[in-house]
């Protein structure tokens, strides 16, 4: 007959069969509240910084010192990858989202994607979801052409929005590209002249690239009616807002007949960030790693001047020098008072002079 059930302790101590039970391979994931993960990463950072406060007071060559360093670092590295997903996370919605746009638009539309297991802190993820949805409905209302004028211009007449995602130099970089009409550069520099935002004369000495630039402007927008398929009347500036609110840019490249790429810079994380500390104005100020490009060294008598600017020679340019105190908003409001106690002022080229002034990269020059 069949045999008996198991009960009491014989049911505890029989060997355990996988494939009678009826199971599967158990998982190897666990479920794991959010608060959890967040009062895990916020003790995390207080072990990391009294870490690095106890190496600032004791000697480094300490094997228990070194030993305490390296749990702590590999601590902190393993806490941060649990707070990493899949940039597939905040992908998955478009899909459906382009499929009811082109049920509106009638236009055939691809979407691709590349890189979709490249991981981005959870917050930041949250953060790009509207953004990315903005950009995708974008591109297909008004960056993608209708079937016959594609036909027309020698394209296929399906059009292709292709996702991609990487990682570079401490970021990631997320971008949506069409192969649609592209940015029409001179369209875009005669709504700005007409709207007053530059003079005839500025606006020829800006290249393509600076005048495409304007539609991250606020209530700026190319298209001539609101519709409910694309940004319902928000336009880019408020995907430049969330991008930057999380410490990312957002950058654009187009061909007139060829089409758009809008590429969202953004930090790996936001949960512990090394930083340069800078000292101005008897305040101390961190500068994250991933946003200095360089540093650089100088004596102060090599420090000339040119109509009242400090600059300094560097690989044979005249990079202009900006006092911290001028700079940081917090210090130029104390400016006055602050002058009378600094004797010798602190210079750094910074990221937002440097955009503004000169168009290259953030680079900070010099720092003491």
């Amino acid at each position: 007959g069949p045999p008996a059930p198991l009960t009491g302790l014989t049911a505890l101590t029989q060997p355990y069969n996988r494939r009678s039970a009826g199971h599967e391979k158990p998982s190897a994931s666990l479920r794991v509240h959010v608060d959890v993960l967040e009062n895990l990463m916020a003790l995390t950072g207080e072990l990391v910084l009294a870490r690095n406060q106890f190496l600032a007071q004791s000697s480094a060559e300490s094997l228990p010192l070194q030993r305490l360093n390296t749990l702590v670092s590999g601590l902190q590295a393993e806490v941060l990858r649990a707070r990493m997903q899949s940039v597939m996370q905040a992908w998955r919605p478009l899909p459906r989202l382009l499929r009811d746009t082109v049920r509106v638009t009638g236009k055939a539309i691809g979407l691709e994607m590349a890189g979709a297991e490249t991981a981005l802190d959870r917050h930041v993820l949250d953060t790009i979801r509207d953004p990315l949805a903005h950009l995708v409905r974008n591109a297909a209302v008004h960056g993608v052409e209708e079937a016959q004028a594609r036909c027309a211009a020698g394209k296929p007449a399906e059009a292709v929005i292709r996702l991609s995602a990487h990682t570079a130099e401490g970021y990631v970089l997320v971008s949506v590209i069409d192969d649609g009409r592209g940015l029409d550069a001179a369209h875009i520099g005669d709504m700005v002249v007409a709207r007053g935002l530059v003079t005839p004369a500025k606006l020829a000495e800006m290249c393509a690239d600076d005048i495409i630039r304007f539609i991250l402007q606020p209530g700026f927008s190319t298209a001539a009616d609101v519709t409910t398929e694309a940004g319902r009347g928000v336009g880019l500036d408020a995907v430049r807002s969330a991008v930057e609110k999380i410490g990312g840019t957002i950058q654009i490249s187009s061909k007139l007949g060829q089409g758009s790429c809008f590429t969202l810079r953004l930090p790996l994380t936001l949960a512990i960030v090394p930083a340069i500390i800078v000292q101005a104005g008897g305040r101390f100020y961190a500068v994250p790693q991933t946003a200095v490009q360089e540093l650089e060294q100088c004596d102060r008598q090599d420090i000339e001047y040119m109509d009242g600017q400090p600059v300094m020679h560097l690989r044979g340019h005249l990079v202009p020098l900006y006092p911290l105190v001028d700079i940081l908003p917090s210090v130029a409001a104390e400016k006055k008072m602050l002058r009378k106690s600094i004797s010798k002022p602190s210079y750094c080229a910074v990221k937002v002079l440097l955009w503004v002034f000169w168009s290259t990269p953030f680079k900070v020059q010099k720092m003491w």
